[in-house]
């Protein structure tokens, strides 16, 4: 493993990553990749979160070298970068696990709340329908209910638009 990088070192890694120079950026990746990416699993315990947060804090370490003060030691920096790059990262996370369940709960709730509908749906169509010689199904394409709700010796046209 490599031993921590010294602060003075990384300032003068931070100063010429402000002036663009793509070297000094793979010299930083090289001496804090480690350290991120082991500070971000601990908080997210997903490996691909924490290549993620690695690669999302050195970008933003890359895009905003100028703007460091100098109030604390770089890695420190570095690392609270980290931190709210896992935080944004785990907010997503949290979500998108959060809609799924959203969406499971309303299908649960849709084939329940389905089953009764179509029930009442269907007894007001035969009801509607009682005597009818001829019945058009225009929603064919989404799969015919008609000859189900028609009678016997009931005419179902069935059409679909394109």
């Amino acid at each position: 493993m490599l031993p921590p990088i010294d602060d003075t070192q990384a300032r003068q890694l931070l100063q010429r990553c402000a002036q663009r120079d793509e070297r000094a950026l793979v010299e930083l990746h090289r001496t804090m990749a480690r350290r991120i990416h082991a500070f971000a699993w601990q908080r997210l315990r997903s490996e691909e979160d924490a290549q993620t947060v690695v690669i999302d804090t050195l970008h933003e370490v890359w895009k905003s070298a100028e703007r460091f003060r100098g109030e604390s030691l770089v890695s420190t920096w570095i690392l609270g970068i980290a931190r709210f790059k896992a935080m944004a990262l785990r907010r997503q996370v949290n979500a998108a696990e959060a809609d799924a369940e959203d969406i499971d709960d309303h299908a649960e709730t849709l084939a329940a709340d389905t089953e009764d509908g179509e029930a009442a749906l269907a007894g007001a169509a035969r009801q509607w329908l009682a005597g009818a010689s001829t019945v058009a199904d225009l929603f064919s394409g989404l799969g015919t209910f008609a000859f189900a709700l028609a009678g016997p010796g009931t005419k179902v046209l069935a059409a679909e638009a394109a």
